[in-house]
């Protein structure tokens, strides 16, 4: 039997990057999400403080 140590280890390094790059695709899905959200978020906000110095202005009672 043969038993050469080198094509383990080349074999668990393959393995461990092509799990090296899914983990990095996912956190890239991750960071886009919360970006997303992020903006919609402060989106929303700009509009509600848009829409409360409209009422503001023009003196309306909510």
């Amino acid at each position: 039997m043969n038993f050469n140590p080198l094509s383990l280890l080349s074999k668990l390094d393959i393995s461990m990057n092509i799990q090296g790059k899914i983990s990095q695709q996912a956190a890239d899905q991750a960071a886009l999400r919360l970006a997303w959200a992020a903006s919609i978020a402060l989106l929303v906000l700009a509009l509600s403080i848009g829409f409360a110095l409209v009422a503001w202005v023009l003196g309306w009672r909510g």
